[in-house]
């Protein structure tokens, strides 16, 4: 694709809230057979923001726990231009998810859903209990939690506003959504009591679309600490995708607007769409949070 063509379609992206001209750039600079010093800065800048972003907001990001913890993820900065290169903490998490809870997903890199989650879970659990490890209870919960087939449409969203409503301490929720018999998505949800209330973040990556740091960048967590996620905005706008069989144009705004990246699959009424989760418990009830 030509530069010209590139920088367009970076400019139609952005203005509809997708992410993944990040991925589009990025391959476009690794394929690129010329010199860095003669690839087009415009190009160059959209691969690097999200890195230059988490230097300058360095100070910030080292007084919140969830985001000091997370940003060590994937933010080599050999990423900047290479889509395959590989975060070996990240790998070694996934497998450790994998191997914990019998599950046979594939591991892949950086730019995939489910294995920058998995990563997060662990992240996220030994930031806030010290250590990575999961009790023989709470393996066992993931077991009995964590597949597609539990719920049908909308039952999973609504079993998870419930839950997230009425845990009252600090906690994760590792988030599934089948969108068509080969696509899905994977992402954490995440609740943190400062000051008596709770503040939700969600985190993720997608599969050859976007960084965990690209969608940090993009959501500007770093900002203001205490800032996240409507949690029930949220829950109302996924529970009235996965309620339905076909989406409009309208829905399809409203999955990019939360999740960054255009549903290729799962728009269509012949196309299963469930969505499921599995939580684990950080500790800390609200007068006792971390932050």
């Amino acid at each position: 694709m030509p530069e010209a063509a590139l920088l367009n379609q970076i400019y139609t992206k952005k203005k509809r809230g997708l992410l993944d001209y990040k991925w589009d750039v990025r391959l476009y600079l690794l394929n690129s057979q010329r010199a860095l010093s003669k690839i087009n800065h415009k190009l160059f800048d959209v691969c690097v923001s999200p890195f230059v972003y988490i230097s300058k907001h360095k100070p910030q990001i080292e007084k919140d726990v969830s985001l000091k913890a997370v940003c060590r993820l994937c933010t080599d900065l050999n990423l900047v231009i290479d889509v395959d290169h590989q975060d070996h903490v990240l790998t070694a998490y996934a497998q450790l998810f994998n191997r914990l809870t019998d599950s046979g997903r594939g591991i892949h890199a950086c730019y995939d859903c489910g294995t920058t989650a998995r990563g997060i879970f662990f992240q996220l659990i030994n930031a806030y209990r010290g250590h990575f490890s999961l009790k023989p209870e709470e393996i066992k919960e993931i077991k009995n939690e964590y597949y597609m087939s539990r719920y049908q449409g909308a039952q999973g969203v609504t079993q998870l506003r419930n839950k997230i409503h009425q845990i009252d301490q600090n906690c994760l929720f590792l988030c599934a959504m089948q969108l068509g018999e080969d696509f899905g998505h994977i992402y954490i949800i995440e609740k943190i009591y400062i000051k008596r209330k709770p503040r939700y973040r969600i985190y993720q990556s997608c599969f050859n679309a976007f960084l965990l740091v690209d969608y940090i960048e993009a959501m500007d967590y770093a900002k203001n600490l205490s800032k996240g996620v409507d949690i029930d905005t949220h829950l109302d706008a996924i529970e009235i995708l996965f309620s339905k069989p076909n989406w409009s144009m309208k829905d399809i705004d409203s999955f990019v607007y939360w999740y960054k990246f255009y549903p290729m699959h799962g728009t269509g009424s012949t196309d299963e769409k469930t969505f499921t989760f599995t939580h684990v418990k950080l500790g800390d009830a609200p007068h006792r949070g971390h932050i």
